[in-house]
């Protein structure tokens, strides 16, 4: 595509949940900026609020008390333990793979309050919301991802934003205001869709970003593990129904089982295992590209299992659960929906469901492209 010379110099900023050490939400904003640049230059809005420092970076304070300690030998020995906890606690190795990852956005400076944030905003000529549940109500909207801020000369565009589900009916007289101001609206979820369009918001659905790119492009990143054997990996998966499936599953495929993060019956099996808990985003797809078979209830571990035509089961006791059915239903794959141990689906010819994926991906391709372009019209 050939740009005049003010496409090339348009500024284009994305704002979305970059931050929160989640698979997930790390790799939808590498893959929509990595899809943008295929368009045009952008970098994300490094938005780090102080909320996020305050979740994830570890305090001394609360590894040491010296009050507790009766003597100076006590308190002596309270102080080492205390730093050795510091120093080696996993959110410090999480922490760093983690922000290693980072290292491959391309970011603005460091942003933490919203008024900096409005400050770096009007150095932008579009900006675009999205995607993650960047809209949904927790105690309250975080408004700034609606940009709803007064005064600010750039074109509003989302991506594949969500609110989780639809927005709350007692809601809508405060959202839809600052929707409209928007130059065009994209969503991740049709019933959400369907309610905006309700209240004159003219919006349409597009792919989350990490099904945007291709299977060749994740590899680029990996990061190897060291691992001997044939491995099931299993990744964010709370139903005890998996316990079971798993054993047989680990004889018959003569496979070890290596859980990552979020597995909560850990403690109630009776069968060896690995535990990688603090895996980085780069070791995250290694370890499910390489696996012969994947076990999870997580929507991105499913896309990238899918991506990587990797065998894998879906366990569907989680609330979040409404997108990965969304997802399975869209590339004709709800066989692996786990039923029973005895209806386990281990076919991976993923060829109609990658063609699906590429179709939709040329329509959001497309919109990507109207936005750079800032000609966008919803037909």
């Amino acid at each position: 595509m050939h740009k005049t010379f003010k496409e090339k110099n348009k500024k284009i900023g994305i704002l979305t949940y970059h931050f929160p050490y989640n698979y997930g939400a790390m790799l939808q904003a590498y893959a929509l900026q990595k899809a943008i640049n295929h368009i045009s230059k952008c970098e994300i809005i490094d938005y780090e609020p102080d909320y996020h420092t305050k979740q994830y970076v570890p305090r001394i304070k609360n590894y040491i008390s010296l009050k507790s300690a009766a003597n100076p030998i006590a308190a002596l020995k309270s102080l080492i333990f205390g730093l050795y906890g510091y120093f080696k606690d996993n959110n410090h190795i999480k922490k760093h793979n983690f922000e290693s990852f980072k290292k491959l956005l391309k970011k603005s400076k460091k942003l933490i309050t919203i008024t900096d944030l409005k400050k770096e905003l009007c150095h932008y000529d579009i900006v675009i919301v999205g995607s993650d549940q960047i809209w949904k109500k927790s105690q309250n909207y975080n408004f700034e991802y609606f940009l709803s801020f007064e005064d600010l000369n750039l074109k509003k565009y989302s991506y594949a934003a969500s609110a989780g589900s639809c927005f709350p009916v007692e809601d809508l007289s405060l959202i839809i205001p600052l929707l409209i101001d928007f130059e065009c609206v994209s969503v991740r979820e049709k019933a959400l869709a369907d309610q905006l369009t309700e209240f004159g918001i003219n919006c349409q659905i597009d792919l989350d970003p990490t099904l945007l790119l291709k299977k060749e492009d994740y590899i680029k990143i990996e990061k190897k593990k060291k691992v001997k054997n044939k491995y099931i990996f299993v990744y964010f998966c709370h139903d005890d129904r998996a316990i079971a499936p798993l054993k047989h599953l680990s004889e018959t495929l003569n496979a070890e089982i290596i859980f990552g993060p979020y597995v909560s019956f850990k403690t109630k099996i009776d069968f060896e295992y690995k535990l990688w808990d603090y895996l980085s985003p780069q070791e995250f797809l290694y370890c499910i590209h390489h696996a012969c078979l994947i076990v999870t209830s997580s929507f991105h571990c499913t896309v990238f299992s899918i991506l990587y035509n990797k065998p894998f089961i879906v366990f569907d006791g989680v609330g979040a659960f409404e997108r990965i059915k969304n997802l399975l239903e869209f590339t004709d794959l709800t066989s692996h929906i786990f039923k029973s141990e005895d209806s386990i689906d281990f076919s991976y010819d993923y060829e109609n469901a990658i063609k699906s994926i590429v179709s939709s991906a040329k329509s959001s391709y497309d919109y990507l492209n109207r936005i750079v372009n800032s000609s966008c019209q919803i037909n």
